[in-house]
């Protein structure tokens, strides 16, 4: 093999590699939205698989975009307005870009809150 080659060969794998590598723990998040769309039922598993996620991200401050997001979206689902909150306060913390959606979706949660909180009697 000549050298121009061998040095194409592996540069080629040394940027196939540089790819390969991320700078958030996404802690197979892809695989578990995927098994959730397909199975429902695995619903409880993967909003655990999100906590774990987050877990593993803020140990060495590598939470990847939208997961905080994404994580109070579930908890949204499940009625914990609060809980939902705080987690899209963490993404607006953490990703200022989602300044836009996060203040949009506070707004919209703060709302729903509002509505379904009993109204509250002036002695």
């Amino acid at each position: 093999m000549k050298s121009s080659t061998r040095v194409l060969l592996v540069t080629c794998a040394l940027l196939m590699s540089a790819c390969a590598t991320t700078h958030y723990e996404w802690n197979d998040y892809d695989d578990n939205l995927v098994r959730l769309y397909q199975k429902p039922e695995t619903r409880a598993k993967y909003g655990k698989a999100l906590q774990k996620t987050i877990e593993k991200g803020e140990k060495k401050n590598r939470v990847p975009p939208g997961i905080y997001a994404e994580y109070g979206y579930f908890l949204a689902e499940d009625g914990d307005l609060g809980g939902a909150a705080t987690y899209y306060q963490r993404e607006l913390a953490r990703w200022p870009e989602s300044v836009f959606l996060m203040k949009k979706v506070l707004g919209l949660s703060k709302n729903k809150t509002e509505k379904t909180d009993p109204p509250t009697t002036q002695n």
